[in-house]
C-alpha cells in the first residue's frame, strides 16, 4: 500500500466531512469551504444582475448554491474514497475472477459504495478494504439522511424569512406608508400592536440565519418580497417616529414600546456585518415628511435639518446601505422619486 496516497485520500474525506457536518449540524454557520464557495457564487450572481440591470436573476442564486454545495460534497467524498482505493492495487477486485480493478472501475466502485446501492461486479480485495467499504457505505447513508434533514430545515427557514418580509410589506411599501397605515388619528397604537409579532419573527430569522447561512442567498427580484427592502422600510419608519416625533404630542409609551423592535432590527444588522454585508458610506436618501402632516411628526423641518437629525444613526444607516446593496437594491427603492423638503 502507498501510505501517502492513502493519507491524501483520508485527508480529503476528513476535510469534506468536517465542512459538511459543521455546515449542516452545528447551527454555528458554515464551514470554511462552504463559506468561500457560497460567497464566490453569490458575487457572480450579484455582478450578473448589475450588468444586466435585472434583479430577477437573483432568485436562482439560493437554489444554485444549494445544488452546487451538495454536488461539491458528494464529489469530494467520492474523490477521497477513490484516492484511498488507488493506494493499493488489490483494494478492489472483480467478483468473478478476483482480478485487480482498473482505475475507472475503482472510481465506479467508489460511487456505488457512497450511494449505498451496492454493486455485485466488484468486491473488496482484502479484509482491510472490506472494513473501509462497510464504513463508507454507512457514511453514505448518514450523508444522505443528514442532507435531506438540512434541506428541510433550510426550506422551513426560507418560509419564515418570506413570512417576515410579507408581514412588513403588508404594513406599507415605504416608511411613510407604514406610519400612515398604523396611525389611527390619535396615536400609533396599531404599530405597537405589531411589535411583539415582528420582534419574534425577526429574532427567529436571526437564529435561522446564524444556523443556516445559505439562507442569506435566497433572494427575490420582487421589491414587495425583498427582505432587505422591507427591513429597511421598517427601520426607517421607526427612525422617523423616534427622531421627528414631537415630544409634547407623542406618547412616551410609544417610543418605549418601539425600542425592543428597534433593538431586534439592529441585532439582525449586526449579525450580518462582516460575513455577509459591509457598512457602506455611500449616498443615502432621506424621507419627505410632508406626507405625514396631521401626525405628531415635524413636517415643516427643512432638508438640511432632516439630514442633521440622522447623524446619530450614521452607523446604523451604513449597515442598512450595505444590506440594500448586497441584495441589489439602493435607497431609491426606499424613498422613490422623493425630494427632502
Amino acid at each position: 500500500m502507498n501510505v501517502i496516497v492513502f493519507l491524501v485520500g483520508l485527508c480529503i474525506i476528513l476535510i469534506t466531512a468536517h465542512d459538511f457536518f459543521y455546515t449542516t449540524l452545528s447551527s454555528n454557520g458554515a464551514g470554511i469551504i462552504t463559506h468561500k464557495v457560497t460567497k464566490a457564487i453569490w458575487s457572480l450572481f450579484l455582478n450578473v444582475s448589475k450588468l444586466r440591470s435585472n434583479r430577477s436573476v437573483l432568485k436562482f442564486s439560493g437554489i444554485t448554491i444549494m445544488l452546487f454545495l451538495f454536488s461539491m460534497w458528494i464529489m469530494l467524498l467520492w474523490i477521497g474514497l477513490f484516492v484511498m482505493l488507488v493506494s493499493e492495487e488489490i483494494s478492489v477486485v472483480t467478483s468473478s475472477k478476483g482480478l485487480s480493478a482498473s482505475l475507472l472501475d475503482k472510481f465506479y466502485y467508489s460511487g456505488y459504495v457512497l450511494s449505498t446501492m451496492g454493486n455485485g461486479d466488484f468486491k473488496p480485495g482484502a479484509e482491510f478494504w472490506q472494513v473501509i467499504t462497510a464504513i463508507f457505505s454507512f457514511a453514505g447513508f448518514i450523508f444522505i439522511t443528514t442532507g435531506i434533514s438540512y434541506i428541510i430545515s433550510v426550506s422551513s427557514a426560507i418560509i419564515n424569512k418570506r413570512t417576515l418580509s410579507l408581514t412588513i410589506s403588508n404594513l406599507g411599501n415605504t416608511p411613510q406608508q407604514i406610519l400612515l397605515r398604523t396611525w389611527n388619528g390619535n396615536d400609533f397604537s396599531r404599530l405597537l400592536n405589531y411589535v411583539p409579532q415582528l420582534q419574534q419573527q425577526i429574532n427567529r430569522h436571526v437564529q435561522n440565519h446564524m444556523a443556516f447561512p445559505i439562507l442569506h442567498f435566497f433572494h427575490t427580484g420582487r421589491k414587495k418580497d425583498a427582505i432587505a427592502v422591507n427591513i429597511t422600510n421598517l427601520d426607517e419608519a421607526l427612525s422617523i417616529v423616534l427622531l421627528f416625533g414631537e415630544p409634547d404630542k407623542t406618547n412616551q409609551g410609544l417610543t418605549d414600546g418601539l425600542h425592543p423592535l428597534r433593538d431586534a432590527l439592529y441585532f439582525y444588522l449586526a449579525s450580518l456585518k462582516g460575513p455577509f454585508i459591509q457598512a457602506t458610506d455611500g449616498e443615502q436618501d432621506f424621507p419627505n415628511l410632508s406626507s405625514l402632516e396631521g401626525m405628531p411628526i415635524k413636517p415643516s423641518i427643512s432638508g438640511d435639518e432632516i439630514k442633521n437629525n440622522y447623524d446619530p444613526l450614521k452607523q446604523r444607516r451604513m449597515l442598512l446601505s450595505g444590506l440594500l446593496q448586497n441584495g441589489g437594491w439602493n435607497w431609491k427603492d426606499i424613498y422613490p422619486s422623493e425630494k427632502v423638503h
